[in-house]
């Protein structure tokens, strides 16, 4: 005869092997899906551009002598000839928006560069 204390105990054993049925299913449907993923993958044609392919080919050793004679005909500049050459900046006043193009050793006007109040409380 069974007991009232048996029925706890028989309703556990119950739910651990439905929980157990439910594991080795999910088990088995992973390991199913794995070998059908790595069966597909392995018979898919990889197919690649020309692109692609001519972007992979290896970089020739070899030396241009057209660059490196282009090159040796650039202008050289000397300190003072640089020292000479205007540098422009744009200089935005935040408040009206307006654009200022000055040369980098003009001084900045002081209304752009005060600080703007702000009341405190």
């Amino acid at each position: 005869m069974r007991s009232d204390n048996d029925k706890p105990t028989l309703k556990k054993l119950r739910v651990s092997r439905y929980m157990l049925m439910v594991m080795a299913l999910l088990l088995v449907s992973v390991i199913v899906w794995t070998f059908a993923m790595i069966a597909t993958s392995a018979n898919a044609d990889s197919f690649v551009s020309a692109d692609l392919e001519t972007l992979a080919r290896p970089l020739s050793p070899s030396i241009d002598i057209n660059t490196v004679t282009s090159l040796q005909e650039k202008l050289f500049f000397s300190t003072s000839e640089l020292s000479s050459f205007a540098i422009y900046r744009v200089i935005i006043n935040e408040t009206t928006g307006q654009e200022v193009i000055t040369t980098l050793g003009e001084p900045t006007s002081s209304s752009s560069a005060s600080p703007t109040p702000s009341p405190t409380f």
